[in-house]
């Protein structure tokens, strides 16, 4: 079996908010289950992951989702802010990546690269100076991916899962060092 598919990238639309909340919910609760409380884990798929909330976040015109498909399926997203960043990264040109989720199916045979390289052009066109982004610090997978694409950890931020306060790590990568 080839490992490597030809991905369909496209821009989220309104009409995509139920199945990228589907597909939010269904992957964090995969990726982070057995590491935390249900009752945690259902109080913040509630909120993060509902589709009211994805609609909100699609009208937004701070954020911008990008859509990464297999056929008809979806194999991964990301969504970007154009928000203010913590005080450690300047705000002058910095995106944040939100959410840069990734079934597992599809998990080593490029959507990962597919979708980085939808970002980096969005990025140019923003003008982006800096990424940055708040990972979960025992999220091994991710934190090492992170490294291997640019980013480095610059501090950390208080992430409330439910009731539990957890720590995720800060990481920025200046765009012109990114590693697409």
């Amino acid at each position: 079996m080839n490992s490597m598919i030809d991905y369909r990238i496209r821009v989220a639309t309104i009409e995509d908010a139920e199945l990228v909340a589907g597909f939010a919910e269904a992957v964090f609760r995969e990726t982070f289950v057995q590491y935390n409380a249900a009752s945690d884990m259902d109080l913040y798929v509630e909120n993060a992951f509902s589709v009211r909330r994805e609609r909100e976040i699609l009208l937004d015109p701070a954020a911008h989702t990008i859509l990464c498909f297999d056929g008809e399926e979806l194999a991964g997203y990301l969504e970007l802010w154009q928000s203010k960043p913590p005080l450690c990264i300047e705000p002058e040109g910095a995106l944040e990546i939100r959410r840069y989720y990734v079934g597992a199916p599809w998990q080593g045979r490029g959507a990962a690269p597919a979708l980085l390289k939808a970002l980096s052009a969005y990025a140019l066109q923003c003008e982006t100076k800096t990424l940055w982004l708040g990972v979960w610090e025992h999220n091994a997978r991710a934190v090492s991916y992170y490294r291997k694409i640019g980013f480095r950890k610059v501090g950390t931020l208080a992430f409330m899962l439910g009731s539990d306060q957890q720590t995720d790590d800060l990481m920025a990568c200046p765009f012109a060092d990114l590693v697409t």
